[in-house]
């Protein structure tokens, strides 16, 4: 983010933001103060049917959105204002269910 002002996710029409000039981290109407301790952000948001957990900067911070998006709803997109960022990389895993069905396997 080193020319970047805001990077913006939304993620199954969930907002995440970071604005490096109000220094600050929203996952929905929740927010957190963030100083970056580095000129990159990182970010690991696990996605869940109820929830965005987000954990930036090595865990200095650490939001959870809960969320009931419809389940069709599978979209990603990534905005960036005010100039050019560099996203090293983008890492998408699916996880099975833990719940078992009656027949004992998961769906």
């Amino acid at each position: 983010m080193t020319q970047a002002t805001a990077v913006t996710f939304t993620i199954r029409g969930e907002i995440i933001r970071y604005d490096r000039s109000e220094g600050k981290l929203r996952a929905g109407a929740r927010e957190a103060p963030l100083r970056l301790s580095g000129p990159s952000l990182r970010l690991r948001l696990l996605v869940d049917r109820a929830s965005i957990e987000v954990f930036a900067d090595w865990g200095q911070v650490a939001i959870t959105h809960s969320c009931l998006p419809k389940p069709e709803n599978q979209a990603l997109a990534l905005e960036v204002e005010g100039g050019a960022a560099r996203v090293r990389r983008i890492r998408v895993n699916s996880l099975r269910s833990a719940w078992r069905t009656e027949a004992g396997t998961t769906p």
